[in-house]
């Protein structure tokens, strides 16, 4: 009993933790506003919609569809707008994911407490709030489906494998790739190591869902061989994660879990090991892969955790002291972080581009061109939608021209190639040398002021 309370304390305070970005009428990033914009449209038209008349000046539909299916159903059955929903989701399948992990963890050490720990572990790791406080993105909820799938085939539940991984090859085509890549690398490892693993069950798994996911791709009316464009790449969240990010990603965690790779139990464990540092090797890549780390991460540390319990039994009510203080900074950080990544004056001066004609073309960057776009309802030259984005590099290579430039030709060129009316510029553009040594220092005719204030200012291009 005592476990079930402590089991649910921890649950409730990963959904509070998650859900505090509601409580200031917040999303975070800027995925979340088009997740809503494409699941509005699934409402409204109830149907996977064909063509997004907004996005990049115009643009078929090529995302995979489910996210969008799912969030527009949960709407239609609750009555609850998909615009007040869409924050709520990813704080409910987040803090979920404590659960996954007492099972993950209860199921190799046979031990409560540990799985407790690993719970509370996922419930405050930094990496897994970044993907789950009101942050609605695909692959935030497969940070809780490919663990799902990976404990069903450890305890050889195939069935609900099978239609779990057809669900995730619809829902975020990259982290199919991490589980099938972790699959064949496991069934490698268990082949060497002459594990009990059913190999013809797992193959059939990912051939089943690869060709699902390559249907799905060739239905489309684009190559399938530029569905992720070099600009994505580039991105800051592709960038390759530094050292210190342990420390970021993972507060408390990581003290635990280096004890646990090295004196506790988790060292025999061999399926458990190879997920570890199969993910590791994959988060070398890039920051965003680095969210796989979390589950196995968490399952480790909790055994790190209970070698750490046993030794010092005497000191445990320091231990205890320690694990509260350091995970009270990861509530008080997330707390005092999370702020509106679309303030309430920014939201203002996008609401004022109702006004414009309803053809009118807005130019931003592109970190803010999908709430632009929800807010706005207006045409934008440059968002975030990376697949298959048409003309994506060069519409990237345009706002950094815009941007730096005070040359009225240039800025003319840029403003004639893609027929925009409007430069909507916010808090971080007018307050950035960048922008007021370029842009905002350019003096031509053509260019107006239509809107001002301390956050936000619209440019009209006449």
């Amino acid at each position: 009993m005592v476990n079930k309370k402590a089991l649910l304390a921890i649950l409730i305070l990963a959904l509070f933790i998650r859900a505090f970005p509601l409580f200031i009428g917040s999303m975070t990033g800027p995925d979340p506003w088009f997740h809503a914009r494409m699941s509005e449209m699934v409402v409204v038209g109830q149907a996977v919609p064909v063509f997004d008349s907004l996005s990049m000046q115009g643009r078929f539909y090529s995302y995979a569809p489910l996210f969008h299916t799912t969030i527009a159903s949960f709407s239609i059955l609750s009555g609850i707008e998909v615009i007040n929903l869409t924050p709520i989701l990813p704080a409910i399948y987040g803090a979920v994911a404590v659960l996954l992990a007492f099972a993950f963890t209860r199921r190799f050490f046979k031990s409560q407490s540990i799985a407790l720990f690993a719970s509370l572990a996922i419930a405050l790791m930094p990496l897994h709030l970044m993907r789950t406080a009101a942050y609605a993105r695909p692959d935030s909820l497969a940070l809780l489906i490919v663990p799902a799938i990976i404990f069903l085939i450890y305890i050889k539940k195939f069935s609900p494998a099978l239609l779990l991984t057809v669900a995730l090859v619809l829902l975020h085509p990259l982290s199919s790739l991490y589980l099938f890549t972790f699959l064949i690398i496991w069934m490698i490892v268990a082949r060497v190591k002459h594990l009990d693993f059913n190999f013809r069950k797992t193959l059939l798994i990912i051939l089943i869902c690869t060709i699902i996911w390559m249907l799905w791709l060739y239905s489309l009316p684009y190559s399938p061989l530029d569905y992720v464009s070099s600009v994505s790449l580039e991105s800051s969240e592709n960038a390759k994660p530094l050292f210190l990010s342990i420390f970021i990603f993972f507060t408390f965690s990581w003290i635990f879990l280096v004890i646990g790779l090295v004196k506790s139990e988790a060292r025999k464990k061999v399926f458990l090991l190879t997920w570890f540092f199969f993910s590791l090797l994959y988060a070398a890549f890039s920051s965003r892969l680095a969210i796989f780390l979390t589950l196995p991460v968490a399952v480790i540390s909790a055994a790190g955790f209970g070698f750490a319990f046993e030794k010092t039994r005497s000191a445990f009510p320091v231990l205890l002291a320690l694990l509260f203080i350091l995970g009270s900074m990861v509530v008080f950080s997330e707390a005092s972080n999370t702020g509106r990544f679309v303030s309430i004056p920014e939201r203002a001066a996008m609401t004022w581009l109702q006004n414009t004609p309803v053809d009118s073309v807005i130019f931003s960057s592109w970190d803010r061109g999908h709430p632009l776009t929800y807010i706005s309802r207006r045409q934008v030259v440059m968002d975030g939608y990376f697949e298959f984005a048409p003309g994506l590099s060069e519409r990237n290579d345009s706002m950094h021209v815009l941007v730096r430039t005070s040359n009225c030709l240039k800025i003319l060129a840029e403003k004639t190639r893609w027929d925009f009316d409007f430069f909507f510029l916010h808090k971080g553009a007018l307050d950035s040398a960048v922008y007021k040594n370029g842009l905002l220092e350019a003096d031509c005719k053509f260019i107006s002021t239509v809107y001002s204030s301390d956050s936000a200012r619209i440019l009209s291009f006449n």
